[in-house]
C-alpha cells in the first residue's frame, strides 16, 4: 500500500513538472548548441564571437 502511494505521488510530481515545463520556454533570450561557432539560433540575433 505504502509504495503504491509513492508511485501515486511521484506520477503526480512528474505530471505537474511537465504541464509547468513549457512555461519557461516563452522567455528564451538565445540558444548556444555549442557545435564550434558562438550563433544564436534562437531567432534573436544574439550572435558571439568564439575566442579560444
Amino acid at each position: 500500500m505504502m509504495c503504491r502511494k509513492q508511485l501515486s505521488l511521484a506520477l503526480f510530481g512528474l505530471m505537474v513538472g511537465l504541464f509547468l515545463a513549457p512555461a519557461g520556454m516563452a522567455d528564451l533570450i538565445g540558444y548556444w548548441p555549442l557545435d564550434g561557432n558562438a550563433s544564436d539560433l534562437s531567432g534573436n540575433a544574439y550572435d558571439g564571437a568564439a575566442q579560444g
